[in-house]
């Protein structure tokens, strides 16, 4: 696998000095200094999430749900159902926005479905998700990619953030998954679902050739005797 180390080294975190100047409740301090050490604060919380993120990726209809609700029953893990992070993670209302999703789908609230609000505001979605990451020992998403999934902004995103956490890479067979899939989504035609499913797989491959806490498995492994496997991975 390629040198994590490296690639941990070269990312570069940008925060967005005017949200940070307005989070800032020091106003003793000149704006300079007071806008250097929000940043500072911010990308410590970035790097601390880093290492405890927790990430299932996979096609629709691969098993990424039953995946996230086996991690979401230990009172250690907790992992957002579809929060899109590489889309709306500079989004300052991302909380509001991923709770009302939830709520309009019907949903009831869970751990996966509602994010608790904080006492003073959050600069983006990272920082919600490092706040998150307080009171568990992972903290991350469970995302199902399908057609139209932007695979590049998608790897750009996690190698960029998050080149530290760990992440399981599901796989199913292709005419399951567009089987299920035509069934679901009708609107889209068989060789859209197949170049969905083709575009899944040579992502998963790159996240596991890429990061060095990344594993691979199959829709047909979920069966209650992966439970132990998963705690002995996880610690």
């Amino acid at each position: 696998k390629a040198d994590i180390e490296t690639l941990s080294s070269e990312v570069f975190f940008e925060a967005d000095e005017s949200a940070l100047l307005a989070a800032s409740v020091d106003e003793s301090q000149p704006v300079s200094d007071t806008v250097e050490d929000g940043k500072q604060t911010y990308l410590a919380k970035i790097r601390q999430i880093d290492s405890k993120g927790l990430f299932i990726l996979g096609n629709a209809r691969t098993g990424t749900t039953i995946m996230r609700e086996i991690f979401n029953s230990s009172e250690d893990i907790l992992l957002l159902s579809e929060s899109d992070l590489y889309k709306h993670y500079s989004n300052e209302d991302f909380i509001e926005q991923f709770n009302q999703k939830w709520e309009k789908r019907g949903e009831q609230e869970t751990k996966s479905t509602y994010i608790r609000k904080p006492v003073v505001d959050e600069v983006d979605a990272l920082e919600t998700l490092a706040r998150i990451g307080e009171n568990f020992k992972y903290a991350g998403e469970k995302l199902a990619t399908s057609v139209g999934t932007d695979h590049k902004a998608l790897f750009d995103f996690y190698s960029r953030y998050f080149p530290n956490a760990t992440y399981f890479l599901i796989i199913r067979k292709p005419s399951e998954v567009i089987l299920s899939m035509s069934r679901m989504f009708m609107k889209f035609s068989i060789s859209e679902f197949f170049l969905s499913w083709l575009r899944s797989l040579d992502t998963s491959l790159l996240f596991f050739s890429i990061f060095r806490n990344s594993y691979v498995l199959f829709q047909e492994d979920l069966v209650p005797e992966i439970v132990p496997v998963f705690e002995t991975l996880l610690g």
